[in-house]
């Protein structure tokens, strides 16, 4: 039995269309990794440039 004109074409298309969005899903998802760990970065960085100020703070007013 043959295939009505164009089936095959048609599952191609939603076969490609299938893989396109599953490859922009994986590209989001990573995105939105990196996107993560920038922040998680920053938050670090600025805690530690938090307790840098509050040891110095403690360092000038505790006493000699």
């Amino acid at each position: 039995q043959l295939p009505f004109w164009g089936k095959r074409a048609i599952k191609q298309e939603i076969a490609q269309y299938e893989a396109d969005s599953y490859r922009w899903s994986i590209e989001e998802r990573r995105l939105e990794l990196k996107r993560m760990v920038k922040e998680t970065y920053y938050q670090i960085y600025s805690v530690d440039k938090s307790l840098e100020i509050i040891n110095k703070n403690l360092r000038i007013i505790a006493p000699s």
